[in-house]
C-alpha cells in the first residue's frame, strides 16, 4: 500500500528539497520525521548511498519504516565494534545503513569508503556538545557529503549553544564558528577558564535566522488540523538480552508440546508460564525504553506510561524517581489522586508510571497528549481507556491529538499480543468485551499458545 503523506509532511520533504538536500527537521515527536526523511530520500535522491545515525534504541526503528514505507530499499543495521571485511562491497548502490552514536567511530572509515550521497542524523541532540567522540566521529562521517538531515524534536536540550555543531556542519559559512555563535547568541560570559556560553541571547534574530537558513519545526498545535483525533504509532526495541529470552520462549513451547490438552493443572500452568514470559520481555526491554523516555522528556512534553507488571511499573518510576510519579495496584486512594494531580499541576513531574488496571480509568489528564506503553494488556479496550486520559473535555491539550507510542519487542510474546489485540479491534462483540473485562479469556491464551507453537514447531501444528 502507497504511504499517504499528510500535508505538512509533504511540506517538510518538499522543505528538504529546496535546501538542497541540507536541513534541519525540529518538528514535535510523533509527527512524522523519519516518514520525511524517507521519503526525501525515495523521490529525490536518484542514486548513492545512505548512513542514518540514530541512539542505539531507534535502529529497529527505522528497519520497520523502511519496510512500510520504502520496501523496496536495501537496508543494513551495523552493530558492535568490529567491522566485517569486505563491508559493503557487493551491497546495492543505494543501500542504507543504520548505525547507532555509540559505535559511530568503528564505523566511520568503512563508511566513508562507500561514499554515501546522504546522511541523516536522528535524535541529533546528542550531537550537541563538539567535543564529544561521537560529535567528532559524526563529523567525520558527513565531509564532503553532498546531503544532510538532522532531525529532533528537541534541537537543544539545555542552552543554545548546542545547536552549533549540527547547523555549523549544514552550513559553515552560514553560522561560522564556535565563538562566534556563542557570542552572537548565547550569553556569552567571561570566567576564569575562559569564555562561557550557557545563556542566551538575541533569541529572535536567531530564531529569524533558523528560518532561513534550512530549520523547520511544527508543533502538533500547529498541524493539528492535519492530525487524526488519535494517533498509535508502534516503536520496535531492543532487548538487553534476546538469547535470554529466546531459551526461556523455547521452553515454554517445548512444555505447550509435551503436555495435553487435558493434563491436570495446565490450564493454572499455562497461564502462569505465559505469564512469566511477558514478564520477562517487559524487564529485558527496560533498558531501550529508559532510553527512549529519557529522549523523549528532553521536549519538555509530558507523558503517561502505562505498564501491566507491578515490579516493570516500580522500575521504570525508580529511574526517573526526581521527575515522576508511580501508581500501582498497592496505592492507597489519596496517595494516587495526589500523583496525579502532581502530573498534571507539577511542571518539573514530566512522567507518570502506572498499571494499566491501576490509573487507566476514572481521571482526567488536562494538559497532557502523550501517552506510551512499554507493555501491554490482554484487551484492547483497556489500552482505549488509558489513551483517553488524555482525549476528551477537560482532558489532553485543547484542540491537540493524542499520540500513543507501543513500545514492544520484535519476534515476542509483545508481538503475539499486540496481534491479539489488533484482531479484537476488529470484531464488534470485541468492543464490548474490551470495555468490560481486563483479564485474560482462555481464547486470548489458546491463540497466544498457538502462535509459539507454530514458531517453534512449524505452523498450524497442534498439541
Amino acid at each position: 500500500m502507497k504511504t499517504k503523506l499528510r500535508r505538512y509532511q509533504i511540506k517538510g520533504v518538499q522543505f528538504i528539497q529546496n535546501n538542497g538536500g541540507r536541513a534541519y527537521l525540529g518538528d514535535d515527536p510523533g509527527l512524522g520525521k523519519t516518514l520525511q526523511v524517507i521519503t526525501w530520500r525515495k523521490w529525490f535522491l536518484p542514486a548513492g548511498r545512505t548512513v542514518i545515525v540514530v541512539p542505539a534504541y531507534l535502529k529497529y526503528n527505522w528497519e520497520e519504516e523502511f519496510t512500510k514505507h520504502d520496501p523496496k530499499a536495501f537496508v543494513q543495521l551495523l552493530h558492535g565494534q568490529k567491522v566485517p571485511p569486505g563491508f559493503g562491497l557487493d551491497a546495492p548502490k543505494r543501500a542504507v545503513y543504520v548505525v547507532n552514536y555509540q559505535i559511530l567511530k568503528f564505523w566511520v572509515p568503512a563508511l566513508r569508503r562507500l561514499k554515501p550521497a546522504f546522511v541523516a542524523a536522528d535524535e541529533s541532540q546528542a550531537l550537541g556538545n563538539p567535543d564529544s567522540q561521537q560529535t567528532r566521529a559524526f563529523r567525520r562521517l558527513q565531509e564532503g557529503v553532498p546531503h544532510l538531515v538532522f532531525m529532533s524534536g528537541t534541537p537543544a536540550v539545555n542552552r543554545p549553544i548546542e545547536l552549533w555543531p549540527a547547523l555549523n556542519m549544514l552550513d559553515q559559512e552560514a553560522w561560522g564558528t564556535y565563538k562566534a555563535f556563542g557570542h552572537r547568541y548565547c550569553g556569552p560570559e567571561w570566567t576564569a577558564w575562559g569564555w562561557k556560553y550557557n545563556g542566551a541571547s538575541n533569541e529572535d534574530k536567531l530564531r529569524r535566522k533558523l528560518r532561513r537558513n534550512g530549520f523547520v519545526r511544527r508543533t502538533k498545535e500547529q498541524v493539528m488540523k492535519d492530525l487524526p483525533p488519535k494517533s498509535r504509532v508502534l516503536i520496535p526495541v531492543e532487548l538487553s538480552s534476546p538469547g535470554e529470552y529466546k531459551a526461556a520462549e523455547a521452553g515454554v513451547a517445548r512444555w505447550l508440546k509435551m503436555v495435553g490438552k487435558g493434563a491436570k493443572g495446565r490450564a493454572v500452568d499455562r497461564r502462569a508460564k505465559i505469564g512469566e514470559l511477558r514478564m520477562l520481555v517487559g524487564k529485558l526491554k527496560m533498558k531501550a525504553v529508559i532510553s527512549w523516555v529519557t529522549a523523549f522528556n528532553q521536549s519538555g512534553r509530558k507523558l503517561l506510561a502505562f505498564c501491566a507488571h507491578t515490579e516493570v511499573v516500580k522500575g521504570y518510576h525508580e529511574a526517573f524517581k526526581d521527575c515522576s510519579e508511580l501508581v500501582y495496584g498497592g496505592t492507597n486512594k489519596e496517595r494516587r489522586q495526589a500523583a496525579f494531580k502532581r502530573v498534571v499541576n507539577d511542571p518539573g513531574c514530566l512522567d507518570l508510571f502506572a498499571n494499566i488496571r491501576a490509573a487507566g480509568t476514572g481521571w482526567s489528564a488536562p494538559g497532557i497528549s502523550d501517552v506510551c506503553f512499554p507493555e501491554f494488556d490482554w484487551t484492547p479496550g483497556a489500552h482505549d481507556q488509558a489513551e483517553d486520559r488524555t482525549r476528551g473535555i477537560g482532558r489532553g491539550v485543547a484542540g491537540v491529538p493524542t499520540t500513543a507510542y507501543y513500545l514492544y519487542a520484535r519476534d515476542t510474546v509483545d508481538e503475539m499480543m499486540l496481534k491479539i489485540q489488533e484482531k479484537k479491534r476488529r470484531s464488534l462483540t470485541a468492543i464490548f468485551d474490551g470495555k468490560g473485562s481486563t483479564t485474560d479469556s482462555e481464547e486470548d491464551l489458546d491463540l497466544l499458545e498457538q502462535m509459539i507453537l507454530d514458531r517453534h514447531h512449524g505452523p498450524g501444528r497442534k498439541r
